[in-house]
């Protein structure tokens, strides 16, 4: 009888770790660094769709993107005299618009590459 209880604990035990297993295989976590998983949030800034439960990731992707603009011949980006965040905001989504295929990789690569890319320093 012991013997059978110990079975049946086991048995138990088994199928809880492998169904544990199984779901966290399921539901794969999204790249939180990946131009995917960023893009939604800068769209909903430069559509003036922001949502609450974003607000606080729309108002970092303008920050990110606004400071990476900011930081200017040290990383390459000469931003025009009165440009906005939002016009900043504009050429990274639509340098990734343009870029579909990369969109898996770092958002803050990309989003250098293509302030660098529109806003490039004059030697």
């Amino acid at each position: 009888m012991l013997r059978r209880s110990a079975n049946v604990i086991l048995n138990f035990t088994f199928i809880g770790v492998l169904s544990g297993t199984m779901s966290g295989l399921a539901v794969a976590q999204e790249d939180q660094k990946s131009a995917n998983y960023w893009l939604p949030f800068c769209r909903q800034v430069v559509e003036d769709k922001l949502n609450q439960p974003d607000a606080f990731n729309d108002g970092a992707c303008v920050g990110f993107i606004t400071g990476l603009a900011s930081l200017g011949r040290v990383v390459g980006v000469c931003r025009p005299e009165g440009s906005t965040p939002e016009q900043a905001v504009r050429v990274v989504i639509q340098y990734l618009d343009q870029r579909p295929a990369r969109t898996n990789e770092k958002f803050g690569t990309l989003a250098l590459e293509a302030l660098s890319e529109a806003w490039p320093c004059k030697d």
